[in-house]
């Protein structure tokens, strides 16, 4: 299994880029991958400081999956600990997947 991993500093992106991401970000919220803030809301990409994004492409020929990690604009940005926490949900959207194909 490969992995690919994107970092994207939201300040810098234009918005059609960041118009695609939150497209992405309503899917992992859609998901249960990322909940949304104590107060119920989901915050869009422009509220992030980075976003990054861990996709796995399976060697078997299956669609790939991504998982996404979120940088507040009051965190410090790490990216050891954002491709850690991307890869982690995206280990569990593969294993919902997997786990989905065997009950069906």
């Amino acid at each position: 299994m490969k992995e690919r991993y994107v970092h994207l500093r939201t300040a810098d992106l234009p918005e059609t880029q960041i118009n695609r991401l939150n497209d992405e970000l309503r899917e992992a919220y859609r998901s249960g991958q990322i909940r949304p803030y104590a107060d119920g809301l989901r915050r869009p990409a422009y509220e992030f400081q980075v976003v990054t994004i861990c996709e796995l492409l399976p060697d078997d020929g299956t669609p790939a999956v991504r998982g996404y990690a979120l940088c507040s604009l009051r965190d410090n940005f790490s990216r050891k600990k954002g491709r850690t926490i991307a890869k982690g949900r995206a280990l569990g959207q593969l294993n919902r997947r997997l786990l989905a194909g065997v009950h069906a």
